[in-house]
């Protein structure tokens, strides 16, 4: 195997956190491991959601990540060598053929999640259990079901699972807002925690119209560049965000690491390994599923994670030009998505 005598940087002026960085452990020959990555939509795969339920999703424009948050195996070898890689000083991956990153246009592309309108801010100031009792219609009455503004997941699966079939126009909004937290919590803004999401967003979902105004993609990203920034620290072994997301720009933008996708195969009669599926499935809903989704009926076979860190590695570090897809997303493809991803694919 061929030896990289100089891993870099080059010009550490510019990379300036590099003593900090994960792989300065790698290059001293540590043994540094698959990180845990934090996922929590196994919770979410065995929940029917009312229609009712959905119409207040849908006006609050989370029904797109509706349709995309499903059960799906992440690959952590993956993830990690691609943390390796991910550069707090300029919020990009750096590879051999240059840098790439997770932009605003992707995000709206792949979830379908709104990239404009109004800015995604909390409060600390707020009565955390008032306002679960005010909006969701419940009080958490156990100190270990709120914690600050941390609310346990289980807590809401337990008590907003069925929706009553006599149920009122109150106790629909009620049922939606929390359906659409626990999709918070095991997406956009997972947490290291396992099973907790933030309630300072909720209210933000007090009227379902005004929550469609905000920038949910944005702070979608904002997130992910977070819990990246803090995953390629030294010492690091766990990893948040919405990993999903990451996993599937990885699949549409870096051939390394991409699936055979089973059921596609070229004019030989193989499979393709290194083409991503060229339609969008027979499961897409043209103008409401987001990109991402088409990726998630596809059977898909993937390296194991245990043995695969050390090979996505090598193999990043060899990377060329024909094993990057700089421009994915086709016009064709663009066509079938919602609002979001057809729009915003500039930004």
């Amino acid at each position: 195997m061929e030896v990289i005598a100089d891993p870099g940087p080059s010009d550490r002026s510019v990379l300036t956190l590099q003593a900090s960085h994960r792989s300065e452990d790698v290059w001293l020959g540590m043994d540094v491991q698959v990180d845990r990555c934090r996922e929590h939509l196994r919770g979410l795969s065995h929940l029917h959601v009312d229609p009712r339920v959905l119409a207040y999703v849908r006006a609050a424009g989370f029904f797109t990540l509706h349709r995309l948050v499903a059960t799906v195996p992440l690959d952590r070898a993956l993830l990690t060598a691609l943390l390796e890689r991910w550069r707090q000083e300029t919020h990009s991956f750096h590879l051999p053929v240059g840098e790439v990153t997770v932009t605003l246009g992707d995000v709206a592309v792949l979830t379908g999640l709104e990239v404009h309108g109004r800015a995604v801010t909390g409060t600390a100031c707020r009565q955390w259990v008032d306002e679960c009792e005010r909006l969701l219609g419940i009080r958490p009455v156990l100190r270990t079901d709120l914690q600050g503004s941390s609310l346990r997941m289980p807590w809401l699966r337990e008590h907003f699972q069925v929706l009553p079939p006599d149920a009122d126009e109150v106790i629909i909004q009620q049922h939606a807002r929390a359906y659409i937290l626990m999709m918070m919590g095991a997406s956009i803004f997972a947490d290291k925690s396992g099973n907790e999401v933030q309630v300072l967003h909720l209210p933000l979902l007090e009227r379902f119209d005004v929550a469609a105004q905000f920038s949910w993609g944005s702070a979608t990203l904002a997130y992910l560049y977070r819990q990246l920034c803090r995953g390629c620290q030294r010492g690091s072994t766990e990893l948040g965000g919405f990993l999903l997301l990451l996993q599937i720009w990885s699949w549409e933008y870096i051939h390394i690491g991409r699936p055979i996708i089973v059921g596609y195969h070229g004019i030989d009669g193989q499979p393709l390994p290194d083409e991503p599926p060229r339609l969008l499935g027979p499961h897409h809903v043209r103008g409401e599923d987001p990109l991402g989704r088409r990726w998630l009926y596809a059977g898909l076979s993937r390296m194991s994670s245990a043995t695969g860190l050390g090979v996505y590695r090598d193999a990043l570090d060899r990377m060329s030009e024909d094993q990057i897809t700089w421009m994915p997303f086709r016009p064709d493809m663009l066509a079938e998505l919602p609002p979001a991803g057809r729009e915003h694919t500039h930004i």
